[in-house]
């Protein structure tokens, strides 16, 4: 049995020490019943064209998070699904010799059905994309 803890928060101010906050929302999403679970770990380099992640046994998937250490594009549910690019800010991410931090993020709970990954335009690295999916085919919550 898979356990999922999503934990987000927005916050949003007009100044670098976010106070006073015009936005600040969190909240944390957790599901201790999904009994299906994919995590893989892929790169995805400048050359490469759009290809589908493999979900393993997940048909139907319920929360999915996408963190990369550099920008790619992402379509939920076909290969023509809306892109997503993410991004990272325009934070460049330095190499010390230890894995690159993880500047691009997307967390969220809705039906995924299948993930595909490509290169943004003009990629000139290799992006090191980690996806997680959790799903549950007996009992198809909403």
């Amino acid at each position: 049995m898979s356990y999922r803890l999503l934990e987000m928060r927005a916050r949003v101010g007009d100044d670098s020490s976010l106070d006073p906050a015009s936005f600040d929302v969190s909240c944390a999403l957790s599901k201790s019943l999904d009994l299906e679970e994919c995590c893989p770990k892929l790169r995805v380099g400048p050359a490469d064209s759009q290809a589908q992640v493999s979900l393993g046994t997940i048909t139907q998937g319920y929360a999915v998070a996408v963190f990369s250490d550099y920008p790619v594009i992402v379509r939920f549910n076909g290969s023509g699904g809306t892109a997503l690019q993410l991004t990272s800010c325009n934070v460049s991410a330095v190499s010390y010799g230890a894995p690159l931090p993880y500047n691009c993020a997307l967390v969220m709970t809705a039906k995924v059905t299948s993930v595909w990954l490509e290169p943004i335009s003009g990629a000139t690295q290799t992006a090191n994309v980690r996806i997680a999916v959790t799903g549950d085919p007996v009992s198809a919550y909403v």
